[in-house]
């Protein structure tokens, strides 16, 4: 558990990081390791806390996450 700018500054989102980025995230962040997980259920149906898939991680593969543009 860090706050929002720790998280920031270790470079978890990403080398470019705008006020704009900055506003769309919580004070603090919650990182696990290994097999653990935070799961916020409320007003989830119950499956959703036994998934075995979860988003997001620390490892390199998981932070290089590609992203596509297209401007008209």
């Amino acid at each position: 558990l860090i706050d929002r700018d720790e998280a920031v500054d270790r470079g978890w989102f990403g080398p470019k990081f705008t006020d704009a980025a900055r506003e769309r995230i919580g004070d603090l962040v919650v990182a696990c390791k290994g097999t653990f997980a935070v799961v916020g259920v409320e007003g989830e149906p119950p499956h959703v806390a036994r998934l075995i898939g979860q988003h997001g991680g620390l490892t390199a593969a998981e932070m290089a996450v590609p992203l596509w543009t297209y401007r008209a």
